[in-house]
């Protein structure tokens, strides 16, 4: 892998891989389907797919990586740095998590950044996909699943079995003042 990456002739798709070999986070994190459909299309190169003119008409632009990076003002939608090698879509794929992050400037970043990668990826789609139905209706609350996945990370796993414990502390006092009652 390395050596096809150092390769002057390398494809730019390949330079947009994650960095370590593993399981794909975007095949198992909690999405929707149609939004997981976009992430994988836009993993695999599918999206924007076959280049067709962008709604900026601008000097006849087309639907191209290049050209929708700029459009779309990616870099600064997703707060990538402007000399990073992939795409600025390519770059905040590559960042996702494999566990709900516990610290909260990630949380914040997260919860921030997904539902505008999911907007973003929704307007490239119907832009890149004209004649395709594209009603909202569709596709309510960009990225809500995986913010509950993000902030089940501040749930204590244990609340349950302690409210649970605390319901039956209080039926054992309710009982026992029964008891001396009687």
């Amino acid at each position: 892998l390395t050596k096809l990456l150092t390769q002057p002739n390398n494809n730019i798709r390949l330079k947009a891989c994650r960095p370590r070999i593993g399981i794909d986070p975007t095949l198992w994190l909690p999405m929707t389907t149609r939004e997981r459909s976009r992430v994988i299309r836009w993993r695999i190169g599918f999206l924007p797919g076959k280049p067709t003119r962008c709604w900026c008409a601008q000097d006849n632009s087309l639907t191209t990586i290049a050209h929708l990076t700029a459009c779309f003002h990616l870099h600064l939608e997703l707060e990538v740095p402007p000399n990073s090698n992939i795409d600025p879509i390519s770059y905040v794929l590559n960042k996702l998590l494999k566990n709900p992050p516990k610290e909260p400037h990630r949380q914040e970043y997260w919860s921030r950044i997904w539902p505008e990668l999911c907007a973003i990826l929704y307007n490239i789609d119907s832009c890149c996909h004209p004649d395709e139905d594209f009603t909202p209706s569709k596709d309510p609350d960009p990225g809500r699943l995986l913010l509950k996945w993000i902030q089940s990370a501040n749930k204590n796993p244990f609340d349950r079995f302690s409210q649970r414990h605390q319901n039956l502390n209080s039926l054992g006092n309710d009982s026992q003042s029964l008891y001396e009652a009687s």
